[in-house]
């Protein structure tokens, strides 16, 4: 898996970060952080999926008030890191074949319909799959020169770099899984 660390510490843009990934790189980090999530899902029973937890970094600015004060689920968690990812690899794809994307490209589920560990592994697993077929889909010379700004703060991204910030995204929810899952077992016991 692609180690995000240059970026969680600021010591690289994601254009710098971007210039030393392969594509390959890509494909292993999309099938690790699947496979660490269905391992994870592996051992949650479905009460674990849609158990609110102590949540206090959750954060949704499209959710109503309400849904702010609760803690995010697992189901809630699946929902938004695979739609994000989805939404990276969409654009990414686009600027590969030479189009600068505009607006948001994203469906996520509304998380209150994932209430089952069935449901959320199928979830994982279909993001997986069009996380990699988006990928199977970049030409063979891909529009590596071609750049966007989608957060100003991370400054401009090439396909390269649009994809590896749905990863990076994605990885910054895996330790939220973890903790919900612990929280929920130790609700139950």
């Amino acid at each position: 898996m692609i180690d995000f660390k240059p970026l969680q510490d600021r010591s690289q843009t994601f254009a710098e970060f971007a210039a030393h990934v392969s594509k390959d790189d890509l494909y292993a980090t999309v099938n690790t952080i699947t496979d660490r999530v269905l391992a994870v899902l592996s051992d949650a029973v479905d009460a674990d999926i849609a158990f609110e937890p102590d949540d206090p970094q959750a954060n949704d600015p499209g959710a109503s008030d309400e849904e702010r004060a609760m803690g995010w689920n697992i189901g809630h968690v699946i929902v938004h890191l695979s739609a994000s990812n989805e939404e990276a690899a969409m654009h990414a794809l686009s600027l590969a074949r030479g189009i600068v994307p505009e607006g948001r490209s994203r469906y996520e589920t509304h998380w209150t319909t994932m209430t089952t560990v069935d449901q959320a592994q199928q979830r994982m697993q279909e993001s997986r799959r069009m996380c990699i077929a988006m990928l199977d889909a970049w030409p063979e010379q891909p529009h590596l020169d071609l750049d966007y700004t989608v957060i100003p703060a991370f400054g401009p991204m090439n396909a390269t770099a649009r994809y590896i910030l749905g990863l990076a995204h994605a990885v910054g929810h895996l330790d939220q899984i973890d903790e919900a899952l612990r929280q929920s077992r130790a609700a139950r016991a």
